[in-house]
């Protein structure tokens, strides 16, 4: 018997993976999903995605395997039209399914609060301690900007036009 999700291998008697929660399955899954950034690609296709974080290349990558190690499925996308070069976006975000986003969140927002590097993560209404000051770095914040004018951290709509 195989675990679906950790792809773990158990015994015949036992009947659901005890660290995820789910029904165990009588073939072994095909590859692991976190293997690789294209295989999670591959894994999020075609499936209602938001986009969470905005940063460079290395500071996704870095949250991407950190959610990986959580078992988080996400992939990098380039802003809509916005490519300044074929292949080339304005800005890079890193996006999950997006009934997961709650889970992200809480899993980012704990060291984000603490101050650990966590590159541009767009927080929603909802979590923004203050609107006049930036939650990351206590800047003070003009009401149209959609970024801090300090530390860079988006705190506008992800979904809103420019």
């Amino acid at each position: 018997m195989f675990c679906p999700k950790c792809r773990g291998e158990f015994q015949d008697t036992v009947t659901s993976c005890e660290h995820c929660k789910v029904e165990l399955v009588a073939e072994r899954p095909g590859e692991d999903m976190f293997s690789s950034p294209d295989a999670m690609a591959a894994a999020l296709k075609g499936k209602e995605l938001e986009a969470f974080m905005v940063g460079s290349y290395v500071d996704l990558a870095e949250a991407q395997k950190r959610l990986a190690e959580q078992r988080i499925p996400t992939v990098m996308v380039g802003e809509e039209n916005q490519e300044i070069e074929a292949s080339m976006h304005a800005r890079i975000y890193l996006a999950t399914e997006t009934s997961r986003i709650p889970e992200v969140r809480e899993l980012l927002e704990k060291p984000w609060k603490e101050g650990a590097p966590v590159g541009g993560l767009m927080l929603h209404k909802e979590l923004a301690l203050d609107a006049d000051t930036c939650p990351a770095c206590n800047t003070t914040v003009p009401p149209e900007a959609s970024e801090c004018p300090e530390c860079g951290l988006f705190l506008g709509d992800p979904d809103a036009q420019e």
